[in-house]
């Protein structure tokens, strides 16, 4: 029997502790040291390139090239997209300073959609922090476990309960409300649709880049918003979705 535990022990320690590595691209770590050395010598436009570079081919990034680009695009005016990187700033690290920052340009360039509430701030962050919320539990859990197994007091029913413990940790870390998605319009004028078609009748046009639009899905060559209480559509170019 206790051969039998053993080995189940050993399972569940190597499920926990065998998954894989996230690889890593020293050629854009190495464009991301140059870029930083670069927005530090105020060289901004090559500073900007490279890191527009590394993060559309790599999809590598980090806040403080969020801020860097979204510093970058508001000295040039480029307020669109200098909204777009403090959302996706704001995304990897929750900060009040940055919504007032996103909710002043949006004011100052008359751009729709930028409406924050303390509740949406709360719920940022607890995505963003809620794993260090489920630690301690899994910790304790987890030694009491060593503690069992080396004192030799481990039954079937505690390895039973340990299993269950483990199946409910893992659904209630990996269980959020769903997060509301969004996209900013980058290309205008753009065409709200009632439908996923050219031939659809027609809502409106926004003729100024920068708005923000909660996404709800997409389909094909479009993107299903909602603008104004209303379910519209919208062409993928026009937009860039804010995702990481």
């Amino acid at each position: 029997m206790q051969a039998k535990l053993t080995k189940i022990f050993i399972f569940l320690i190597f499920f926990l502790f065998s998954l894989p590595a996230k690889s890593e691209n020293t050629d854009y770590e190495l464009l991301m040291h140059r870029a930083d050395s670069l927005f530090n010598q105020e060289l901004y436009i090559e500073a900007g390139r490279l890191y527009e570079e590394i993060y559309l081919n790599a999809r590598m990034y980090s806040p403080k090239m969020f801020l860097h680009l979204a510093y970058i695009k508001e000295a040039s005016t480029n307020y669109p997209q200098a909204l777009y990187y403090l959302s996706l700033y704001y995304k990897t690290s929750p900060d009040v300073k940055v919504l007032e920052k996103i909710e002043k340009i949006a004011k100052a360039q008359k751009i729709e959609g930028y409406a924050y509430t303390d509740a949406a701030y709360f719920d940022t962050l607890l995505r963003r922090y809620h794993h260090y919320l489920w630690a301690v539990p899994f910790s304790l859990a987890l030694i009491w476990l060593f503690v069992m197994f080396f004192k030799r007091r481990l039954s079937v029913r505690k390895v039973i309960a340990f299993t269950a413990f483990l199946l409910l940790f893992g659904f209630f870390y990996n269980w959020r409300s769903t997060p509301k998605d969004y996209i900013i319009l980058h290309e205008a004028p753009a065409t709200l649709m009632h439908a996923p078609s050219a031939a659809s009748q027609v809502e409106t046009q926004l003729h100024k880049a920068g708005h923000r639009l909660e996404l709800l899905g997409q389909t094909d060559i479009w993107y299903k918003v909602r603008w104004q209480d209303k379910k519209l559509y919208i062409r993928k170019h026009n937009a860039l979705a804010l995702s990481l």
